[in-house]
């Protein structure tokens, strides 16, 4: 009897939950479904999120609500509804200014509501419904209203073969499990032998028949099928068939074509295609997938020679006539570098794309056949000539430049159509799955569709908040990545990598910086008591993030916030003593130049030095450089302040010049520069909000090649931001290690991490102390122990403060300017008097002009300074 009543009570429970979910979705419903019955749009939701939770059904409820509102702003209407007693059949929906629609919709019926499209939201969505559907119930449910007797909420539409539009939401989710046939509609009418024929194939499953197999793993077979069935849906227009069925199956009968074509190539033998040097074993496995596949994303960990693997999968495809046109889109920084490694691996014709826009589009002209290197910017002002040139192959180098949907790069990339596609990143997700999401888009637009699920299917939240606090189904991702994605980690395919030794190096700062540090935190505190009551508006959270970065570049160095006035000074000291370093406020700079003495001066070896602002760069560097020309010594720079031939240059002599044993790079150099070769020790001046930028600049020399033990040294502040930084990183990066790397199905993050929570933590935890100079050694070869923030929106702000592409300005622009410390830090004037930092910003107003100009104006006698 207990058991009995457990299941009862248990059974009363979910009934109570799922009718107070009713009532919430009705009560989100309210004045935004036109003349739809909010109870039909909630029965909607109900039925394609089954067996799921709250969080789904609501983000599932807020995308129909989407779809609705973009009808209304598209001014989409019926231009032609269904002859039909009751209303149900095709419809035609269109834009009053654009005209008929190019999709077929067709309505089954109203209540439940099922019906069909070909456009590509419907086919991918999930939803059961698109706006061209939504318009047509719209156009429904209002003539019922006004008293038309032909309408009824069911249909007698009732097709042969149709599409179940709900994606599965465990397992690979492959689309031909979708197919449906109806048996039962074929016995009530006149039915041809293929139509019958369609018993051999399919099953009984509840209502309906299912395929009997989808061969998966079978891609000849999975062909067959599929044009069996395209045969049998010989008009779009019939109602045997859903229009839908008939979208869907010809965009997998061209995958699998493709697929087809790739599989003989697969098969090649290295030895016979040309190349200069040798594939290590794990490489040849990585290109044969890349070949097999067509459109891949090569995820491979840093250092493990992607480059090569493209070369070689590019070589394959000319050698066997494949392709005659191949584009790498790379890094600016990185041309040379892919050139000069080409060069070296193949010997086929390469160039790279120079010059002004009408002599690239001449060179574009003129290639008939070959390889041209581009970068992601010049791809974005070349677009037109690329289109007009169509490439047979485009190799996306650190393809993370596409993670966000709707920038200019990633937009323009997914205007690109060749027949093959290669991405090459170490980091497919360095905050969000969204991310990875926006790469596989160009690989293959149903991979992780749909793309609502992502956050909501694939997150655990705190129970009654929107707070994640671990992720979940990790399967099912994998699953829907593993035929167009591999990723090998170091460890699995590399025993000859040396050890690798990180190391913490944390630096008290002086009195005064900590006091210029705390004078911003009443204002963040302001800030972030705000936005635990209510969202921060796009000025407060710009606001905010200004703030923080504020206080990494005073705790980097007090200059850093007076620089130009400063600067002219300093360079007359050519070789600062100590006790000039301890009058500027900047101990880090003590600590870097002990380093430099230890690692070059007396172990002779070559140095990478890291810093996101360039003016850091320039007092590290300034710092030691008495130093390295006593020893007759020199460095270099690599950011995006130098041309690129300058770069390639400093690049090489860091090669080969003995007497160059410093590169100080910013974040520009921070993906794919080579420099194993060079280097054998990296240190972070300061650290960057994500882990994976920090990766990467580690990366740079802890490769394919390198034949040396790497020491890396972080530089931390031991007090304020930088020292909290550390505490809130591990959930991302067990996020990530857990998707790519891992076998888990479920993570749950040790801590709150929402973003507020996250800021939070920015300024409530308690400062933890370190000596001056401490250094905490932590040995690893594969995991980097010194983390930091990586939150959701951190990085994209942190990319739209700063100015430049390589992230170098020195202050963030403020759309309200926070208040300055007024004595601490002083800029000296041109006659000699002071202005404090704090009454230059009261000076000066920042307005925001329509069309998004930024005008800065300042009085005439602080003009100069500015």
């Amino acid at each position: 009897m207990s058991v009995v009543k457990e299941y009862i009570d248990q059974t009363r429970s979910q009934e109570d939950f799922l009718h107070e979910t009713r009532d919430t979705l009705l009560a989100m419903c309210q004045r935004k479904v036109g003349n739809i019955p909010q109870e039909i749009v909630v029965e909607q939701v109900i039925r394609v999120t089954a067996n799921t939770d709250w969080n789904v059904r609501k983000a599932c409820l807020e995308e129909i609500l989407k779809r609705i509102s973009n009808a209304k702003r598209d001014q989409l209407v019926v231009t032609r509804a269904p002859t039909a007693k009751n209303r149900m059949g095709r419809y035609v929906v269109s834009a009053k200014e654009v005209g008929k629609r190019p999709y077929v919709t067709v309505l089954r019926s109203a209540n439940p509501i099922i019906g069909s499209c070909n456009c590509p939201d419907y086919l991918k969505n999930s939803l059961g419904v698109c706006k061209h559907i939504l318009v047509a119930l719209n156009s429904y449910f209002k003539a019922a209203a006004q008293g038309d007797r032909r309408t009824s909420t069911r249909g007698v539409f009732s097709p042969v073969l149709w599409l179940h539009p709900v994606r599965e939401f465990t397992g690979s989710g492959d689309i031909l499990s979708q197919v449906r046939f109806d048996r039962k509609s074929v016995q009530t009418r006149e039915a041809t032998k293929d139509i019958w024929s369609l018993n051999k194939l399919f099953i009984p499953a509840q209502e309906y028949w299912v395929l009997k197999d989808c061969f998966i793993e079978d891609q000849a077979r999975r062909l067959i099928l599929v044009k069996k069935l395209l045969s049998l849906v010989v008009e779009t227009g019939s109602d045997r068939w859903e229009p839908a069925l008939k979208a869907v199956l010809n965009i997998e009968e061209r995958r699998l074509s493709l697929k087809e074509k790739c599989i003989r190539l697969s098969l090649v033998d290295f030895k016979k295609i040309g190349l200069k040097k040798k594939l290590f074993d794990y490489q040849m496995v990585g290109v044969r997938a890349v070949l097999c596949a067509g459109r891949f994303v090569l995820a491979d960990d840093m250092g493990l020679g992607k480059t090569a693997q493209a070369i070689a999968t590019v070589q394959t495809l000319f050698k066997y006539g494949n392709v005659k046109r191949a584009l790498l889109v790379v890094p600016a920084s990185l041309k040379m570098q892919w050139y000069n490694e080409w060069s070296s691996f193949s010997d086929l014709p390469i160039s790279q794309l120079e010059g002004t826009l009408s002599e690239r589009t001449r060179v574009y002209q003129q290639t008939t056949k070959g390889i041209l290197i581009t970068n992601y910017e010049q791809l974005i002002r070349d677009l037109g000539a690329i289109q007009d040139w169509n490439p047979d192959i485009v190799v996306l180098d650190e393809a993370q430049r596409i993670k966000n949907w709707q920038t200019k790069t990633a937009l323009s990339v997914k205007t690109l159509t060749p027949e093959y596609k290669l991405v090459l990143t170490g980091t497919p997700m360095e905050n969000r799955i969204d991310e990875l999401a926006s790469i596989l888009d160009w690989i293959d637009p149903h991979a992780l569709e749909p793309k609502w699920r992502l956050h909501s299917w694939h997150s655990i939240t705190a129970d009654g908040t929107s707070e994640v606090i671990g992720v979940r189904n990790l399967e099912t991702l994998r699953q829907r990545m593993s035929h167009c994605m591999l990723r090998r980690i170091r460890s699995e395919v590399l025993d000859q990598l040396p050890k690798r030794n990180d190391q913490d190096i944390f630096v008290k700062p002086t009195e005064q910086q900590m006091a210029a540090h705390d004078e911003l935190s009443p204002d963040i505190l302001q800030l972030v008591a705000r936005g635990k009551k209510r969202p921060l508006t796009h000025g407060e959270f710009l606001r905010l993030m200004s703030l923080f970065q504020l206080q990494r570049i005073i705790l980097n160095a007090l200059e850093l916030t007076m620089f130009d006035s400063v600067w002219p000074d300093l360079c007359e000291h050519k070789n600062p003593t100590d006790e000039y370093l301890k009058l500027l406020h900047a101990p880090k700079l003590l600590e870097f130049r002990e380093l430099i003495k230890e690692v070059v001066i007396q172990q002779k070896r070559k140095v990478i030095v890291f810093s996101q602002w360039t003016r850091m760069l320039d007092l590290a560097r300034w710092s030691v450089e008495g130093i390295l020309q006593q020893h007759g010594l020199q460095s270099a720079y690599f950011t995006g302040r130098e041309k690129q031939a300058r770069r390639a240059r400093n690049v090489v002599e860091f090669h080969d010049d003995p007497q160059l044993c410093v590169l100080f790079l910013s974040d520009a150099g921070g993906v794919g520069l080579n420099l194993q070769r060079a280097a054998n020790c990296c240190i972070n001046l300061d650290l960057p909000w994500n882990p994976a930028v920090l990766e990467q600049r580690i990366g740079r020399i802890y490769r394919l090649g390198q034949k040396q033990p790497i020491n890396v040294y972080n530089l931390i502040a031991s007090y304020g931001i930088e020292m909290r930084m550390a505490s809130i990183v591990q959930n991302k990066k067990a996020y990530f290690k857990g998707l790519f790397d891992g076998k888990s199905d479920q993570i749950e993050f040790s801590g709150s991490t929402s973003f507020m929570s996250r800021i939070e933590k920015l300024v409530d935890l308690p400062v933890i102390s370190a000596n001056n100079s401490a250094r905490g050694d932590v040995e690893s070869e594969e995991e980097n122990s010194n983390d930091e923030i990586d939150s959701d929106k951190l990085d994209e702000v942190e990319e739209s403060l700063l100015v430049s592409e390589q992230k170098e300005s020195m202050l963030p622009l403020y759309i309200e300017m926070p208040k300055l410390p007024e004595a601490s830090i002083q800029k000296g004037a041109a006659d000699g008097t002071t202005v404090t930092i704090a009454t230059l910003a009261q000076s000066m107003t920042v307005s925001v002009q329509a069309d998004g100009t930024v005008t800065i104006c300042a009085k005439p006698e602080v003009a100069g300074l500015l």
